[in-house]
């Protein structure tokens, strides 16, 4: 039995070095073995006993058990050793335990050739690992060597780098020194140095290390699409970013590390404008027409190789055109130089058009990104990706940490409008009707977002196509500075003077503060051509002395719009909402129209409705507060205004639920299960066109005309 080295007994794993194999249990039986070996030379020397052959120490037996012997100069090599007795004395047998405690194996070439050597030892170790074998050749190699010792297999010579040799290495005379393995030998010192092996070594080691790094470099360039990321959009646009990596993304916005802030980022092409800037302003060049003078709407400017959706308000001085704006539609993706052009423009009504020539427009300045970049290390452009579904104004750099005061607030309305006109692009150019695209929806959080506007007349514009949404818990407050002239918000651009399709808000409030004066007939919401679908759903508005809504003149014909669950608290001299509308049909449901608990709306109705047209469906509406009435009507004739009025109720402080003015047109409302809410209002119906009616009219009164 070989018995075991310290190192083997004790090693940390079951195969060492290699943790996956195991942890290594030490063999009591092994560590015994060790032990008394050890204890023995320590006691009697190198060892305790010392034989020329193995046959003189098998004939001696007269020895304890453990009793450690050597052989060191039997005829057979294999037979050389360490040895311990087995058995009482003058019994038993003695068993190899290992190798002569000789640090150098001489070895003795009898045969074999200069590239096949064979040769004797005097001992043949058993780890031959831990010795090392002293050779003099007799004749020079002259390429791949091998070495048999001791009637063994040959095993090859190869040099210190583990490489075959080539020849030369071994000269006739001179002595080398090899270390010993179990599968070979290596050559460690020589009179002739292999310089050319030596090289060919280092250049393979070489190429071997290149073609890792490549490799590495390759991996590195792969994963660094999917582990670049950033804490803020400022650590985004300062970083270093390798040029394998396409896109990144941040973590948050800001150093206020606001929820839902963090964004995707695709790098895009030198030169390639950002969908999320517009066109700020331009250069006139030529422009005359035929036209009066006065202000053009709907004036679509084309021309550019990657902008669309600039729509612009023309105006018109002695035949030239003299101003351009493009505020309220600017487009997306327009670049600074960009030459845009029109041919025609159209006047009010919307049918006669006039020619223009010579005329140009080239943008000057674009709007600077708030959510796409320019990084500032390598001057590479960073185009935002939607990553949530929908943009949302969080990655624009909105904050909703308004609480109680406007003071040290973040002022949100640049990046509210920057989400909303990047949700308006349409970057294919082509109409739906062709199969293009239009308009998205918008997300805003949970949270309180103050916003106030940048100039005394300008809005917040929700686009065409674009809706605001919140998400049940979501506010918008409006500063307490707010031009009181200027309505909040625009659904639509209100300066096209055309339609604007599907545009509204949904499940969010906003609100004013009470008791600051505003302008009459100025408005929280306003619009002026939403249709097909547009509107309110799910929404609060607590006005103030703002009014609560206000809808008019329906540009570009008839179609619908729609006015759903709504909760109104107003105060001042604004009603809750006031409609005139040509052929609009006009769908209003599920609606709380109340004056604030602690006042009345003293001088005001709390729905209005006026003009010559419309057709309207009011349905579940409550209304309370308002001591004038809760609707007063006066539609015209001229384009067969009709009202249905169906489930209203009126409460406190209400002096006639509905007031018709004697101007209405005859044959255009009716009435069904609307009822004064137990006699909270004064009378049902102020009739200007007849006999009015102060009791309700229930269920099973069927429909009331007049």
């Amino acid at each position: 039995m070989l018995m075991q080295s310290a190192k083997e007994i004790w090693r940390k794993y079951v195969t060492d070095g290699v943790p996956a194999s195991g942890v290594n249990k030490v063999s009591k039986s092994a560590n015994s073995i060790w032990g008394t070996w050890v204890e023995t030379m320590l006691q009697t020397g190198i060892a305790g006993l010392m034989y020329g052959t193995l046959a003189e120490l098998a004939a001696d037996l007269n020895h304890g058990a453990n009793t450690s012997a050597a052989v060191y100069n039997d005829a057979t090599p294999a037979n050389n050793g360490l040895y311990q007795k087995v058995g009482a004395s003058g019994a038993g047998s003695w068993t190899r335990v290992g190798d002569l405690p000789i640090a150098i194996v001489p070895l003795t070439v009898t045969g074999g050739t200069a590239n096949a050597i064979v040769a004797t030892a005097p001992e043949t170790p058993q780890m031959p690992g831990r010795k090392l074998f002293v050779l003099t050749p007799t004749a020079n190699n002259s390429g791949a060597t091998t070495l048999a010792y001791n009637g063994q297999s040959a095993l090859p010579i190869k040099s210190a780098f583990g490489d075959p040799l080539i020849g030369g290495e071994l000269l006739n005379g001179s002595p080398i020194v090899m270390l010993g393995a179990s599968d070979h030998f290596t050559l460690l010192l020589s009179t002739n140095v292999d310089a050319d092996g030596i090289l060919a070594a280092a250049v393979a080691a070489r190429d071997d290390a290149a073609a890792s790094a490549a490799a590495a470099a390759s991996a590195a360039s792969v994963l660094g699409n999917q582990v670049h990321q950033y804490d803020t959009r400022a650590a985004a646009i300062a970083a270093t970013v390798p040029a394998g990596v396409n896109f990144i993304r941040t973590l948050a916005y800001d150093s206020s590390f606001t929820e839902n802030s963090g964004a995707l980022f695709k790098r895009v092409a030198a030169g390639t404008p950002f969908t999320d800037t517009w066109p700020l302003t331009g250069t006139i060049v030529g422009g005359t027409t035929a036209a009066p003078d006065g202000t053009y709407y709907f004036g679509l400017l084309s021309g550019s190789a990657t902008g669309s959706g600039l729509c612009a308000t023309i105006t018109v001085a002695g035949g030239t055109i003299t101003a351009v704006d493009h505020s309220t539609q600017p487009g997306n993706a327009y670049k600074v130089g960009d030459v845009i052009t029109i041919g025609s423009i159209v006047a009010a009504d919307l049918v006669t058009a006039y020619s223009v020539t010579g005329f140009s427009y080239t943008i000057a300045t674009i709007s600077s990104p708030l959510a796409s970049f320019v990084n500032t290390h390598d001057s590479s452009r960073w185009q935002y990706l939607e990553s949530k579904g929908c943009p949302h104004v969080n990655e624009f750099g909105a904050n909703a940490n308004w609480i109680s005061t406007d003071t040290g607030t973040t002022n949100n309305f640049a990046a509210f409008q920057a989400a909303l006109f990047y949700a308006a692009c349409n970057l294919t150019g082509t109409a739906e009707g062709g199969g293009g695209y239009q308009g998205h929806f918008v997300k805003a959080g949970r949270g309180s977002y103050m916003i106030r506007h940048p100039s005394n007349l300008v809005s917040l514009i929700i686009p065409n196509g674009v809706t605001l949404e919140g998400v049940g818990g979501t506010m918008i407050k409006i500063h307490d500075s707010w031009y009181p002239a200027t309505h909040c918000i625009c659904l639509g651009n209100p300066n096209a003077h055309f339609a604007n399709f599907r545009c509204g808000m949904r499940h969010l409030g906003v609100a004013f503060t009470r008791g600051i004066s505003v302008a009459v007939g100025t408005y929280m919401v306003y619009g002026n051509n939403n249709q097909d679908g547009g509107g309110l759903d799910e929404v609060f508005l607590y006005t103030g002395q703002f009014g609560g809504i206000k809808y008019e003149k329906g540009y570009g014909g008839a179609s619908t719009v729609k006015f759903h669950n709504l909760n109104f608290s107003c105060e001042g001299v604004n009603p809750a909402f006031e409609c005139n509308v040509g052929t609009t049909l006009v769908d209003c449901r599920t609606w709380s129209v109340n004056a604030p608990s602690s006042g009345t709306n003293t001088t005001s109705a709390g729905i209005v409705l006026s003009g010559t047209g419309g057709i309207y469906s009011f349905e579940g509406i409550h209304l309370e507060g308002f001591n004038d009435c809760g609707f007063t009507v006066d539609l015209r004739s001229g384009n067969n205004p009709n009202v249905a009025f169906k489930g209203i109720t009126g409460g406190l402080s209400i002096d006639w639920l509905f007031i018709i003015q004697g101007t209405s047109q005859s044959g255009s409302f009716s009435f069904e299960r609307c009822i004064k809410n137990n006699g909270a209002a004064t009378g049902l119906i102020n009739n200007g066109l007849g006999s009015s009616r102060t009791d309700d009219i229930r269920a099973g009164d069927g429909v009331f005309t007049i």
